[in-house]
Order: structure tokens, then C-alpha cells, then sequence
């Protein structure tokens, strides 16, 4: 193959033995200016993916079968290549991410210096950003301490938190709907 092969996703066809289609990360937008660290998260169908970028504020959402891609940034914010590119001035923003079907969960770093010991917000809490599948911001909840990690459990409707002193919390998802 010939090119640039960093594909994202790719379709498979096993009786036929061969590609279908691929999903490249430089089809989206902004890919070729940003680094490509991030953190990725599946929908529970399988058919769409979120991608949380550790280095500026941007969430991606691709749908695997139309091959649409939608990105989006926090309300009144905008990218700047040359910002994310400056190392000296590069802060973290997403930690990591889930996905419902849903919603797409973002666990929010809140643009920390990544020299951490220089940035006086270090010991803030962190926030969890909840979008809907189109990018649309819905809640937002500023935790009581900070959490590294998360999982969220669809089916009971309950989103499992852990927290830098090792405490796992619980939170009630019951009251988020798709329809609000």
C-alpha cells in the first residue's frame, strides 16, 4: 500500500477477505495540525466512536456506517493549530471518555498545564461533560473531588467513579434522558 496507512477504523469483509472501507484520522478535520493522542470509546451497537483528545478541547464523533464525522468544542471556544502545536503552552483537557448509546461521556481535565507541579489547579476537581450523539452539550457535573477513571453502567443507569483516594462513587444517572 502506498500513502499515508494510519487508518482509524477499518470495514472488513471476512468471506471475501478484504477491505471495504476506511476510516483515516486524517479524514477529519483539524488531524492534520493536531497530535493524535487521545482516548477512544465505542458505542455499546457498535456503530459510532468518540474520540477525547488529551491535548486540546475537542471531542470527535465518527458513525462507522456513513463514515460521518462531527467535532466539537465547548461552547464559545475555538482551535487554535499553532496553540496545540507549542508544546511549552500545551495543557490537558479530556482524561478519558465512555459512551451509551446514548450519550458520550468526557471526563474533563480542565485544561491543566501538563507540568503539573507548575499549574496551581492541580488539586481542582475535574468535571464530567455529557454530550448526546450529535455534539450537543447537555449536562455538565463538577465532581466532589477529582476522579481518574469511570465506567457507566447503561442498563441500571449508573455511572461508577474512581477517585484520586481510591473511593469509588456511585452516581444516579436516572435523571438523564436522551429526549432532554
Amino acid at each position: 500500500m502506498e500513502g499515508n496507512n494510519n487508518f482509524f477504523w477499518e470495514f472488513y469483509d471476512c468471506p471475501g477477505d478484504k477491505v471495504t472501507r476506511q476510516l483515516k484520522y486524517e479524514d477529519f478535520p483539524w488531524m492534520e495540525s493536531f497530535l493524535k493522542e487521545s482516548f477512544r470509546a465505542i458505542s455499546p451497537d457498535r456503530s459510532r466512536v468518540a474520540v477525547f483528545y488529551r491535548f486540546f478541547d475537542l471531542v470527535t464523533v465518527a458513525d462507522l456506517s456513513s463514515g460521518r464525522v462531527t467535532q466539537f468544542l465547548p461552547e464559545g471556544k475555538s482551535l487554535s493549530p499553532a496553540e496545540v502545536q507549542d508544546v511549552d503552552r500545551r495543557c490537558l483537557y479530556y482524561k478519558m471518555g465512555r459512551c451509551t448509546d446514548d450519550y458520550v461521556f468526557g471526563l474533563y481535565a480542565g485544561g491543566l498545564s501538563v507540568k503539573l507541579e507548575d499549574d496551581p489547579r492541580y488539586k481542582d476537581r475535574n468535571t464530567l461533560r455529557i454530550y448526546d450523539w450529535e455534539g450537543t452539550p447537555l449536562y455538565k457535573y463538577d465532581f466532589d473531588e477529582r476522579v481518574r477513571t469511570f465506567a457507566v453502567d447503561e442498563q441500571q443507569r449508573y455511572l461508577y467513579a474512581v477517585t484520586d483516594s481510591d473511593a469509588i462513587v456511585r452516581y444516579d444517572l436516572k435523571g438523564l434522558s436522551a429526549g432532554k
